[in-house]
């Protein structure tokens, strides 16, 4: 099943369930959180979710 076959919704209610998804969240403050090599998070960004209809 590729990405583009799974509704958007899906997609976000399954994502948003992930320790490691933080919404959305300034870039700036990624930095507050990730103090540690290794670390990564999963962010929704406002120009991300203006964007969002070209993913799917």
């Amino acid at each position: 099943m590729s990405v583009n076959s799974v509704p958007t919704n899906l997609i976000s209610a399954t994502i948003e369930k992930e320790s490691f998804y933080h919404g959305l969240m300034p870039r700036e403050d990624v930095r507050l959180i990730l103090d540690k090599n290794g670390q990564f998070l999963v962010r929704m960004s406002e120009q991300s979710m203006e964007n969002l209809d070209h993913i799917f």
